[in-house]
C-alpha cells in the first residue's frame, strides 16, 4: 500500500486573529520543519516537543 508523502498534510499560516490566511497548501518550509515530528504525525504540542529526539 502506498502512503502519501508527509501523510498528505495541508498547511496554512494565518494572522494572529486566525481569520486571514497568509499561506496555504503544500508549503515546502512547513514540510521541512515538521519532518522532525514525523513520529507524532507531524504535529507539535508541548508534550510532543519533549519527546522528539532532535538528534535523529
Amino acid at each position: 500500500m502506498l502512503t502519501p508523502q508527509n501523510n498528505d498534510w495541508w498547511y496554512g499560516a494565518y494572522d494572529k486573529t486566525g481569520t486571514t490566511v497568509w499561506f496555504e497548501g503544500k508549503i515546502k518550509s512547513c514540510i521541512k520543519c515538521h519532518q522532525i515530528a514525523k513520529k507524532t504525525d507531524y504535529l507539535f504540542t508541548e508534550s510532543v516537543m519533549e519527546e522528539i529526539d532532535f538528534q535523529e
